[in-house]
Formats: C-alpha cells, sequence, structure tokens
C-alpha cells in the first residue's frame, strides 16, 4: 500500500506482528510534533486454512471451520505465560478528558444526512483534540475519502 499523509508521523506495520504493533504504539505515544497515523496491514482471518483472505467470510460464522480454527490456535500456543495476563482492576484510575474540541464548527448542519468519509475536514479537526484517535477495521478504499480529509 503506497499511502502518505503529509504533516503526519505515518507508520505502515504488519498488523499480525504484536512487536510492530507495540513498537509503533510506543512511537504515537513518544510523538510530540505532529499526529501520529498507523496504518497495520492485515488479513481476515489470518493463520486460519480455507478462511485467511477469503471473500465471504468476515463477521459470519465459521460452523465446523471455526472450531478447527479453534483447535488449530490451541496446538499453536507453547510453554506458559510468563506472568502474561490481565491488570487487576483499579478502582481509582484517574479521570481522563475525552471532551473534542473543534478548532472550527462542522461544514454541515445537525441533522443533516452527510457520508461520514466526506464530512470536509471534521477528521483532521477531531484528531487535533483528542489524545488518541483511531479509525478501525475500513477497507483501503476508504482511504481515498480519509486522506482527503486529513489535508
Amino acid at each position: 500500500m503506497n499511502c502518505v499523509f503529509p504533516r503526519w508521523n505515518t507508520i505502515v506495520i504488519d498488523g499480525h506482528d504484536v512487536e510492530a504493533v507495540c513498537r509503533a504504539f510506543h512511537e504515537a505515544k513518544t510523538s510530540e510534533d505532529r499526529p501520529t497515523a498507523i496504518l497495520a496491514k492485515t488479513y481476515k482471518g489470518k493463520g486460519v486454512p480455507g478462511v485467511e483472505d477469503e471473500l465471504n467470510f468476515h463477521g459470519k460464522a465459521l460452523g465446523d471451520k471455526g472450531k478447527a480454527a479453534v483447535e488449530l490456535m490451541k496446538n499453536s500456543i507453547s510453554g506458559t505465560l510468563n506472568g502474561l495476563g490481565p491488570q487487576p482492576v483499579i478502582d481509582d484510575a484517574p479521570a481522563v478528558d475525552l471532551t473534542v474540541k473543534l478548532s472550527e464548527p462542522p461544514n454541515y448542519k445537525m441533522g443533516d444526512k452527510v457520508n461520514s468519509y466526506k464530512v470536509k475536514g471534521a477528521t483532521s479537526r477531531m484528531a487535533q483534540s483528542v489524545l488518541i484517535f483511531s479509525i478501525l477495521n475500513h477497507p483501503c478504499s476508504c482511504l481515498v475519502y480519509l486522506s482527503k480529509l486529513l489535508f
């Protein structure tokens, strides 16, 4: 994929490589001079024979293929978790301000039916005002609209 976000810290990674994902999040967290866009290349059903990157399986029950996939994953796990697991619940976690403050009002009126990919500049203005901003599970065709929004 050849996609460039001018004025953004753009990181392209293998979305199935956990270490690469962790490095990208660390780089995004420590980048202070500009926003970060992480483009994670992934395949639907990664590692599941007969399903990986196949059409017409995304978001559907797999039936017997699902059972086989679970067994495949169980058999691929080796060793111990070495203390890995969920963190204890923290009852006194600090409050986080997630208020979105746009630098200018949107270019549409409340109640208008607007294609979310074509709301010019709103994505960029929102990304500038929030600490963590993510766009998840969008096909590459959406990047055409996204690239227009971010500049």
